[in-house]
């Protein structure tokens, strides 16, 4: 193919300046599309009398198999290309995150931009005005026919030699520059495939561009302003799409010169193809739109682990772990509220429905670490840094059904699960499955609950029927405390271990039975349950690293350490006086003083 002169030769303006009325197309462009039409009369002939048929975009199917991943897709995309004598630069990237979701390997390498130039110098003008909505009429007018026909004499027009180097400078286009032969050669100005989803991504986010600049992509006309069929990669695609079209014999230092490029985006991508062919530009034509179509039809693969993802139309938030998502029930379990991205149904069906053998996933921020092993957390001597943090009640409901489905229990655990939400993985199973055989505990609602906090109230019926097996809660006939009144969940235990001396209301006389209870606390009052009327002896000696004898509680911890009654917390070091009492430690504690 005879090299044309340069598509793009334009006057170097040193300001943006209103376009001129377009003129005919000349150069390489044109001869292109003399070439192009010529080709077709034959080729048409040819197929008339031998059967010949031109290149065909297969389904998607059959290039990579049911949806592919975009990387897949841009492999088999290229490697059709590669067969048609076509060089493929391809990128794709997400369009809500701006994640590099498909890259060939010549992704950053530079080639002759062509009309692809043409979106930098509407950006560089939206800009340079203060924005799209202070753009004057006249000007957005020409910026818009110029895209969407790709209309040269524009741009030749309103071309200024520091459009490129603003907008490159602007969304960090490292590969991104004017034309090395002169500047007012635009069609040759270098691009990447990289730099193109760069620029899209960023340029769309951008309150002074994107919002005028993606509705006009996605109105591209169907043939150029030179009669140039740009039906063609992204233009060529059904559904949401927008695109910007680009043809040429500018990228003279290569040893493939034709060009013939498709960038824009679809509902999921932003996405360059660029494309480089020694020959007419029909092959190429198909070989863009036979890779546009496949990274369409793509779907990502599984975000990130440790992501924050929803499923599509749904307010619930899941955490990534070995590929599949584990529920969050609140932020304050996963260490406070963060980017949700919420994923498409495509997306969504492909994540796994449990995580990947291997996995290491940690039990809230400060819990031991799992491997899962067929979808089910094992214990593992593991503490890796890199384990995902999940919500503890996933750990919790492991073996659960709807949202809680996405662990699995091991048959080893299952021996021990008194309720949905506790199983053999809680160490204090067997205490809390001990409590429920007592009836000590009577969950309204079927769940334990074993990471709450125990109330005041809640305590007070756990010590009666500890004391009193198998009796109902005493009738309450008048307030204990002002704040407990007859008609309280809770008053007749309350008014059992006041009278009993086992708990006693704040200075102010008030009981407060919505109070949690801390381990201090907790330590007194089963001193009191396991020895009535006798009072704890005076504290001598440090009972743990952070119980000083002169602390309130140091007679009855010092008891309880003695007595079997608590090991501490951690490593055994620490008591935790100030720390609030757990359901499921509550449930080791009553066993152990039941034991006594």
């Amino acid at each position: 193919m005879r090299r044309g002169r340069p598509e793009g030769v334009g006057t170097v303006s040193q300001s943006p300046r209103h376009a001129a009325p377009p003129k005919p197309r000349t150069g390489s462009r044109a001869a292109l599309l003399a070439i192009t039409l010529t080709f077709s009369l034959a080729a048409t002939a040819f197929a008339s009398t031998v059967g010949f048929a031109a290149p065909e975009v297969a389904p998607l199917a059959d290039v990579a198999g049911a949806q592919p991943t975009p990387q897949q897709a841009v492999a088999a995309g290229a490697a059709h290309a590669h067969a048609d004598g076509v060089t493929e630069f391809v990128s794709v990237v997400d369009r809500s995150t701006g994640a590099i979701l498909g890259q060939t390997s010549n992704a950053n390498q530079q080639v002759a931009s062509e009309s692809i130039m043409k979106l930098f110098l509407a950006a560089y003008y939206l800009v340079h005005y203060g924005g799209y909505a202070h753009t004057p009429a006249t000007v957005l007018s020409r910026l818009s026919y110029m895209l969407r026909y790709s209309d040269d004499a524009t741009a030749s027009a309103m071309f200024t030699a520091t459009a490129i180097p603003t907008i490159a400078k602007r969304y960090g286009l490292s590969h991104t520059t004017n034309a090395t032969d002169r500047v007012g050669h635009w069609g040759a100005a270098r691009i990447t495939a990289n730099d193109m989803t760069r620029f899209l991504y960023r340029a769309a986010h951008d309150s002074a561009v994107g919002p005028w600049l993606l509705p006009v992509m996605a109105k591209t006309a169907a043939k150029g302003s030179d009669g140039f069929d740009q039906y063609f990669g992204l233009n060529a695609l059904s559904g949401e799409h927008g695109s910007k079209q680009g043809w040429g014999d500018d990228s003279y230092w290569t040893s493939q010169h034709s060009a013939i490029h498709s960038v824009g985006y679809t509902s999921r991508y932003f996405v360059a193809v660029l494309q480089l062919s020694s020959s007419y530009p029909d092959p190429a034509r198909a070989t863009a739109t036979y890779t546009a179509t496949a990274i369409q039809q793509s779907v990502p693969g599984p975000p990130a682990d440790g992501t924050f993802v929803s499923p599509p139309n749904s307010g619930a938030v899941y955490r990534m772990a070995g590929e599949a998502p584990i529920y969050v029930s609140s932020w304050s379990a996963v260490g406070g509220r963060r980017a949700v991205l919420e994923l498409d149904t495509a997306r969504w069906g492909v994540l796994r429905a449990v995580p990947r053998d291997g996995t290491l996933i940690r039990y809230g921020l400060h819990g031991p670490v799992y491997k899962t092993v067929g979808g089910a957390p094992t214990p593992t001597s593991s503490t890796s840094g890199s384990a995902v943090v999940v919500d503890p009640e996933a750990i919790d409901r492991a073996g659960g059904t709807g949202v809680w489905s996405h662990l699995k229990l091991s048959a080893a655990a299952a021996k021990c699960r008194p309720y949905p939400d506790v199983n053999g993985l809680n160490s204090a199973c067997a205490n809390i499955t001990w409590l429920k055989g007592k009836a000590i505990t009577k969950p309204a609602d079927g769940y334990y609950h074993p990471r709450s906090s125990v109330t005041r109230g809640a305590m007070a019926a756990f010590l009666f029927r500890l004391a009193n097996p198998g009796k109902s809660q005493p009738v309450c006939t008048r307030r204990p405390f002002p704040d407990v009144p007859v008609s309280s969940t809770f008053c007749g235990y309350i008014a059992w271990v006041a009278g009993h001396h086992i708990a006693f209301g704040y200075s102010d006389g008030t009981y407060r039975p919505a109070n949690a209870v801390t381990r201090g606390a907790m330590a007194a009052y089963l001193f009191r349950i396991a020895g009535p009327g006798h009072g704890a002896k005076a504290c001598t000696s440090m009972p743990f690293d952070d119980v000083r004898i002169s602390d309130t509680f140091c007679g009855v911890i010092t008891w309880a350490k003695r007595a079997g009654v608590t090991y501490g917390v951690g490593d055994g070091s620490d008591y935790g006086t100030t720390q609030l009492v757990t359901r499921q430690a509550m449930a080791s504690f009553l066993h152990r003083i039941a034991s006594l």
